[in-house]
């Protein structure tokens, strides 16, 4: 049983990391253009100043932003973007941007604690009911199929294939697909495949080798659209050089580092 417990909570995070990249489409406009340009500090404080759930929800984004790009986990980077998404939903509940980020704060969260005190303080539950009000509110868009695409390979990782496909009906494959359907819907958008890679090299960089290599060149070839993304767009770099020196043990340090575990 502790093992299926694990087995949920790890791929409730997985999720949750790869619908953060979700764009906020009606934020106020003086907080969006903080977040834009990086000033994080500014996007959350003008956000809270003007206390909408648009505005509110581009704060959290702001704030989990600044934690995603520590150079350390940053556990009380996280609290507090937690508390701003909140009250985002509380702002607007049929925001679905509000949810977003609040998941996927959640699941960063959930690395930095691990499962155990995850589960006490009822952080999966949170963002399990977060995940649903999103789907509710919205109809599948390229981040939804990142989504699809990370759980499914996030639970073979952790359960093997027997275990995650005959307890949860997960498939690397099926993930894969998904993945490809979001790069499909949005070919331009250098967050999936970006995820996509990490997903890859966390589940079996020797075997996807190639495939996480075209990801990262892909990824490296869009234009970054705002500062977040021109530091995601700097690390992918980073990536395919450490695979270009044939360099194993320091690409999958440096994955693990992207994904926010403890080092």
């Amino acid at each position: 049983m502790s093992v299926l417990r694990a087995l949920f909570s790890r791929a409730v995070f997985a999720v949750l990391l790869c619908v953060f990249a979700v764009p906020v489409l009606a934020a106020e406009d003086a907080t969006l253009a903080l977040f834009t340009r990086g000033d994080f500090d500014g996007a959350i404080a003008q956000g809270e100043k003007e206390h909408t759930g648009a505005s509110l929800a581009t704060a959290a984004r702001a704030a989990i932003s600044q934690a995603v790009l520590h150079d350390t986990p940053c556990l009380e980077c996280l609290k507090r973007a937690d508390a701003i998404a909140t009250r985002a939903t509380a702002a607007d509940p049929n925001d679905p941007d509000a949810y977003i980020y609040l998941a996927a704060i959640l699941g960063h969260e959930t690395r930095i604690v691990g499962l155990v005190r995850a589960r006490l303080d009822n952080i999966p539950a949170r963002a399990k009911e977060a995940i649903d009000k999103t789907a509710s509110l919205g109809p599948k868009n390229p981040w939804v199929l990142s989504a699809q695409g990370a759980w499914n390979i996030e639970v073979v990782a952790t359960g093997g294939s027997f275990l995650g496909g005959v307890m949860f009906h997960a498939s690397a494959e099926e993930g894969k697909l998904r993945f490809g359907e979001a790069i499909a819907v949005e070919p331009n958008n250098l967050i999936v495949p970006y995820e996509f890679a990490l997903c890859l090299s966390a589940y079996d960089y020797d075997g996807e080798h190639d495939k996480i290599r075209a990801l990262l060149s892909a990824a490296i070839a869009d234009k970054p659209n705002d500062a977040y993304e021109t530091a995601l767009h700097a690390r992918a770099e980073t990536l395919r050089t450490l695979m270009a020196k044939g360099d194993r043990r320091g690409f999958l340090d440096a994955v693990a580092c992207f994904q926010g575990y403890p080092s």
